[in-house]
């Protein structure tokens, strides 16, 4: 999956730069539930193979301690420390956007245990919300009603085979398409989509600015700034507890990154226990101290 974004800042803000993230699908990057352990063991294993395949020294013993805080203690040679995992997401600098994606997962849920629906099956669904300020709180009639509309076999967009030797037809032909049920707007984009599986993929553009991911930061780091944490490790792009990433995480860290490397003192608090922060972009070796 292509990940992009726009870059830029709004004429009022020329020190507070950007990114739109065009609508972007909420898929599953693993399969079914995660456990607490193993999103922990993902997301310190990957940061150690991104240390080691930069030429840093790399911890060779790893121990989960008795008692938490810490996560977990790294050893290396004599010395040890006591490293805090945490991570920042999109609903750290755009909390409107959660109830969003939870939408998508009940209706996934709801397709799932329909009978009526196996038309779906290896045929992606997408849930386009292009207001998402306008997301309604009270959704279960919304999904009932996307849920019954497409009971439909409307086949998908990928059937449609345009010649444009013949240039563009006046009117597109209505496959795949169903229209807008509330806040949604309904499309099956067809293969490929994982054999057997309905996906629902729901789509929202997004804004985040630097401002808002350096303070969603600073205020982790005063969360976590406790005895017997030595180190923060703060993590972008990891999968949540029901196997999804989010891609706007990516560009979390991007921009977390840009304003690190020209100032690494811009937070307002100071840690008193926390002597190093790291910050890394998950699954990769993109990381920032």
């Amino acid at each position: 999956m292509i990940n992009i974004a726009l870059g830029g800042h709004e004429a009022a803000k020329p020190d507070d730069p950007m990114f739109t993230v065009p609508q972007m699908a909420d898929v599953p990057h693993l399969a079914g539930r995660v456990s607490q352990q193993r999103l922990e063991d993902l997301q310190l294993f990957g940061f150690l193979v991104a240390v080691s395949s930069t030429g840093g020294n790399h911890p060779i013993a790893i121990e989960v301690p008795a008692r938490d805080p810490p996560d977990r203690v790294l050893r290396w040679g004599g010395a040890a420390w006591g490293i805090e995992l945490t991570e920042l997401t999109l609903e750290d600098v755009r909390s409107e956007l959660g109830p969003i994606r939870a939408a998508g997962r009940r209706l996934q849920a709801a397709l799932r245990q329909s009978t009526e629906h196996e038309h779906l099956r290896g045929r992606p669904v997408t849930a386009t919300v292009v207001k998402p300020e306008e997301f309604p709180r009270d959704i279960d009639a919304y999904i009932a009603a996307a849920v019954e509309i497409l009971k439909v076999d409307k086949g998908a967009m990928s059937d449609v085979r345009l010649d444009l030797a013949q240039g563009m037809p006046t009117q597109l032909p209505n496959v795949g398409l169903y229209g807008d049920v509330g806040p949604f707007h309904l499309t099956t984009i067809g293969p490929p989509g994982p054999p057997g599986e309905i996906i629902v993929a729901t789509n929202v553009a997004s804004r985040i600015h630097r401002s808002e991911a350096l303070a969603a930061l600073d205020n982790r780091v005063k969360d976590k700034d406790v005895p017997g944490n030595d180190l923060l490790l703060t993590t972008c792009g990891l999968p949540d507890k029901f196997g999804y990433d989010c891609a706007v995480d990516t560009w979390i860290y991007e921009l977390l990154a840009a304003a690190l490397a020209e100032d690494a003192t811009q937070f307002s608090y100071v840690p008193r226990h926390i002597t190093a922060i790291a910050l890394h972009r998950w699954p990769t070796d993109s990381g920032s101290r």
